[in-house]
C-alpha cells in the first residue's frame, strides 16, 4: 500500500484510539487490585499449609531414617542403640539424638534413703552420628513402655514405681522421678489399678521446671508477652550458687526425655541389661562437655563427672565461667507420634501443649512431685484431650518387639 501524505494523520488518529482503548479506569485500577488481595488472601494460607505439610513429611522421613540408622548400628556393633528426643523450649524444636549405651557402666544415682538407690544406664552419643533438629512446629511425642506411676489403693505413690534419678540436693532428698507430675489420675477411683498412660513430649528442658524471669533478670525479655513467657535459664542460677542455685538444680535433675532403644539383635529393648542388671532408667552422658573456657592445653578435660548423671554441674573456675550440663533422664517407650503442633494447638484450643501438666493434688513431698512454675497449666482434661488428639491425627510409629521393624500409620 502506498501511505501518502494524507494517509499518515488517519494512521495517527487510529493509534491514538487504539493507546486510549488500552488505558484503565480509577474504577478498573480499583477491581484489579482487589482482586489482587482476594487471590493473595486465598493463596497465602494454601502456601503456609504446604509448607507445612512438606515440613512434616521431612520430619517423618528423618525420624524414620535415625531409628533404620540406630537399629543398624546395634546390629552391627552388638551394643543397644537408641534414638532420643530433645525439645527445646525458647525455639520449640525438637532434636534428634543416635545413641549408644556403655555396656561397662551403669552410675549409681540416687543418695537418698537407704534401699531406695537407682542405678542408671549411661548412654553416649552415637560415634559418627551429630544431633539432627526437625523442622519449626513439629513435635515427637512417646508412648511409655511400662506405666509411669501406678499408685497404692492408699492414694499413695507406689515406691516400686516413683523411683527414679534421685539425688539429695541442699538437703532436699530424692528430687527427679522420671515424668513426675505428667501423669494422670485414673477416671475410676479405689483399688490399686495404674494411671492412665498418656502421649508424653520430651520435657528434657530445664525451663520447663523454673519461673518465669522477672524484670532485672539477666534473661528478662520485655518484648515477650506476658502468656508467652518461660521459665528462666536453671544454669544461670546454678552458676551464680547461694540458695537460688538449690531450686536451680532440682529444676535440672527433673528434666527428662524418652528414647527407643534397639538390641544386638535388632529387637526392642525397654530396660538394657548392664552388670548383668536390667536398668530401666537411663541417661545421656555428654563425655566432651561442658569444657572450662578457661582450661589449658591440647585436650581439657570436661568439668563434670564421665560416669556420673550430674547435670547441675558448674566450672570451678569462677561464677563467670561456666556451660550447661545438658545430661537428660531418659526411659524407653512403646510407640512414637510425630505431630504438627499448630494443628494440634488449633484444634484442641491448648495454645501451648507443652506447658500442660497432670494435676497432683494431694501429692505432696519432693519425692513424688516435680516442681511446677506459675505460668504452667496443670489440668488433667487437658493432657487427655492432647493424648487423644495426638492417637489420632499423629503419624504413629510402632515397633514390632522381637524383630525391631518399624509399623507406620499415617496421621489420618
Amino acid at each position: 500500500m502506498m501511505i501518502t501524505g494524507s494517509t499518515i494523520p488517519a494512521i495517527g488518529r487510529r493509534a491514538a484510539a487504539r493507546g486510549a482503548r488500552r488505558g484503565f479506569t480509577v474504577i478498573e485500577m480499583l477491581v484489579a487490585v482487589s482482586i489482587i488481595i482476594i487471590v493473595t488472601a486465598l493463596v497465602i494460607p494454601a502456601i503456609g499449609s504446604l509448607m507445612r505439610s512438606a515440613n512434616f513429611s521431612a520430619a517423618v522421613n528423618t525420624v524414620s531414617a535415625a531409628l533404620a540408622n540406630a537399629r543398624a548400628l546395634a546390629v552391627q556393633n552388638g551394643r543397644e542403640t537408641g534414638v532420643a528426643f530433645l525439645f527445646d523450649v525458647r525455639t520449640q524444636v525438637t532434636t534428634v539424638v543416635v545413641l549408644e549405651l556403655d555396656q561397662n557402666r551403669a552410675t549409681l544415682a540416687s543418695e537418698g534413703r537407704p534401699g531406695e538407690h537407682t542405678y542408671c544406664a549411661a548412654m553416649h552419643p552415637a560415634t559418627g552420628e551429630v544431633p539432627i533438629e526437625l523442622p519449626p512446629g513439629i513435635g515427637v511425642y512417646g508412648l511409655p513402655s511400662v506405666p509411669v506411676r501406678p499408685r497404692l489403693a492408699s492414694g499413695l505413690a507406689n515406691p516400686e514405681w516413683t523411683q527414679g534419678i534421685n539425688r539429695a540436693i541442699g538437703g532436699v532428698p530424692e528430687t527427679a522421678h522420671w515424668y513426675t507430675g505428667n501423669v494422670v489420675r485414673p477416671l475410676t477411683t479405689g483399688g490399686a489399678e495404674p494411671e492412665e498412660n498418656t502421649w508424653v513430649l520430651p520435657f528434657n528442658d530445664g525451663r520447663l521446671f523454673t519461673e518465669a524471669p522477672e524484670s532485672g533478670d539477666s534473661d528478662y525479655d520485655s518484648t515477650v508477652r506476658p502468656d508467652d513467657r518461660i521459665g528462666r535459664n536453671p544454669w544461670e542460677a546454678i552458676r551464680g550458687g547461694g540458695a537460688a542455685a538449690t531450686s536451680a538444680q532440682l529444676a535440672v535433675r527433673h528434666a527428662n526425655s524418652f528414647c527407643i532403644v534397639f538390641g544386638a539383635t535388632g529387637g526392642i529393648v525397654t530396660a538394657p541389661i548392664v552388670g548383668g542388671a536390667p536398668c530401666l532408667n537411663m541417661y545421656i552422658e555428654w563425655t566432651s562437655a561442658p569444657i572450662d573456657p578457661q582450661a589449658t592445653g591440647a585436650d581439657p578435660e570436661p568439668y563434670d563427672e564421665p560416669a556420673v548423671f550430674d547435670p547441675e554441674v558448674r566450672s570451678t573456675s569462677g561464677p563467670s565461667h561456666y556451660a550447661p550440663n545438658p545430661e537428660v533422664v531418659l526411659r524407653s517407650v512403646s510407640q512414637l507420634a510425630i505431630v504438627d503442633m499448630v494443628a494440634l494447638a488449633s484444634e484442641t484450643g491448648v495454645r501451648r501443649p507443652w506447658a500442660v501438666r497432670a494435676v497432683n493434688t494431694g501429692i505432696t513431698g519432693p519425692r513424688v512431685r516435680a516442681p511446677i512454675p506459675a505460668w504452667v497449666t496443670e489440668s488433667d482434661e487437658q493432657i487427655r484431650k492432647i493424648s487423644r488428639w495426638v492417637e489420632l491425627n499423629g503419624e504413629l510409629l510402632t515397633f514390632n518387639r522381637y524383630s525391631g521393624s518399624v509399623v507406620r500409620r499415617g496421621a489420618q
